[in-house]
This record gives C-alpha cells, structure tokens and sequence, in this order.
C-alpha cells in the first residue's frame, strides 16, 4: 500500500522537485543502465546530467535497475572518486560491461 502511494505521488513530486535540481552544487555522479526499465537513461539520467551542473555521467551496456546493487564495484569506485580518491570511471564501466555481456 505504501509503494502505490509513493508511485502515485512520484510524477507529481517529480514535477515540482525537478527546478531546483539546478541548484545542487555537490559533486554528482550518475550511474545508468542502457536495459533499465524502471529509470530511463534517455529520460532520467540524461536529465540529471543535464540539470545538474558540472554532473558526470557514466553508460553501462546491458545494464538494468539498481546499479548499485547490481554493479556494486562501479558504485564504490564513484563514491571513491567523489571522495577525491583517483578513479578510472570508464575503465570500471568497460570491465563491468565485459562481466554484463552475457546477461540477459
């Protein structure tokens, strides 16, 4: 019962949210998935990115919802980088992407 209020609310919140997202000045990284049916990288992510000054976007072939969960190394490796810690992105998501290859 909670998540149908939260899902039906979601648009809404979303709508009036969206504005400010210009306003977030922390570092940001957004992790997304080209098989996620859930958060649409065409819509969502490349929203986020476009909203979100100085935001950095990473695509992961073949990669669906929860990239947190799902690609938990490539999460670490952001949060890391965020921190101030070097980190190759592209090289994390090119080695997930060979690990995703065969998934369906």
């Amino acid at each position: 019962c909670s998540n149908a209020r939260d899902v039906a609310g979601l648009s809404a919140y979303v709508d009036r949210i969206q504005p400010r997202y210009r306003e977030i000045t922390a570092p940001t990284i957004i992790i997304t998935g080209d098989s996620d049916d859930i958060v649409y990288e065409h819509l969502h992510s490349r929203g986020l990115k476009r909203d979100i000054p100085g935001s950095e976007i990473y695509w992961v072939r073949n990669l669906g919802h929860k990239p947190d969960y799902i690609a938990t190394e490539l999460a670490i490796a952001a949060l890391e980088k965020l921190s101030g810690r070097p980190q190759d992105l592209e090289r994390a998501v090119a080695t997930l992407e060979g690990r995703l290859s065969g998934d369906r």
